[in-house]
């Protein structure tokens, strides 16, 4: 393992999970099973590095399973929505970051799945601790790569296509794995899109403000059992990225502005149509 100057440093790592508490990832496990590992693999981790120093949070996004009693009996902090329903991964990051980044030096988030390994986040917790302020993943051949190759296809196309128009400067804006300055991470996340778009949302603003990102290869393992629906969230992420652009224009000309009101419609339209499948 890399070495870490982590003296008298905080982190918390952020497990946004939806459904978790019920979700099989392998073939013969038990429901949960995969949620308590990755729980119990990056806790592990942090206190290896930090002691009590760090923790691992789970955002609870409105599970209607035993998400929350999973997380809380595996001895973990977990924070949920006011109104305790489903809002998406960007508006549960977008709380955990504004709740508690004023209480480390570094915070992140990853995938509640356990996708990205602990070795991964040593690698870009070592990057904030060394003076930037952020520090993302990314998923592609060489030193890091997909796990699966079709997704790696779609994954690519909608990159490059939601790049057009919300360009973020870096691979790949919607790995799930990020950690973050304390001091920005709550900037950044202001205002997100409630759903995929948050993460593109965050580093685009990176970009605008000129902060400091560097990027980390990372090999993921997929797990089965995903909430993602690949049609209606790519949807919604194209839309979204559609407003990102209009919001970040500086005095779009009118008709500019007619163009995009209209793409960002044909897509709700869309994702309508997908969700009454």
């Amino acid at each position: 393992m890399n070495t870490l100057d982590i003296t008298n440093s905080q982190a918390i790592l952020l497990l946004p999970a939806y459904n978790e508490g019920s979700r099989i990832g392998q073939p013969g496990e038990q429901p949960g099973d995969t949620f308590k590992r990755a729980i119990d693999h990056y806790q592990t981790g942090l206190d290896s590095d930090f002691g009590s120093a760090a923790e691992v949070v789970v955002i609870n996004d409105g599970s209607t399973d035993n998400t929350k009693e999973v997380a809380t009996n595996m001895g973990v902090r977990v924070l949920e929505h006011a109104d305790g329903l489903n809002h998406g991964r960007g508006a549960a990051l977008t709380n955990g970051f504004s709740a508690l980044s004023s209480q480390t030096e570094a915070i992140g988030y990853t995938d509640a799945d356990g996708s990205y390994d602990y070795e991964t986040q040593r690698q870009l917790m070592a990057e904030i601790f060394e003076g930037s302020d952020a520090a993302v993943a990314f998923r592609a051949s060489g030193e890091g790569q997909h796990a699966n190759f079709l997704r790696k296809i779609a994954h690519t196309a909608l990159n490059r296509t939601c790049s057009l128009v919300a360009p973020t400067g870096i691979k790949d804006p919607q790995a799930g794995a990020k950690w973050f300055n304390g001091d920005v991470a709550a900037d950044l996340w202001q205002d997100a899109p409630e759903g995929w778009a948050a993460d593109r949302y965050a580093m685009n603003r990176a970009l605008r403000h000129g902060l400091i990102v560097r990027e980390v290869g990372a090999l993921i393992v997929s797990a089965e059992g995903s909430s993602v629906d690949d049609v209606k969230d790519a949807l919604i992420m194209m839309r979204d990225s559609l407003v990102i652009n209009l919001q970040n224009a500086k005095n779009p000309s009118a008709i500019r502005q007619s163009a995009t009101n209209t793409a960002i419609s044909s897509f709700d339209r869309a994702v309508d149509i997908v969700k009454r499948r």
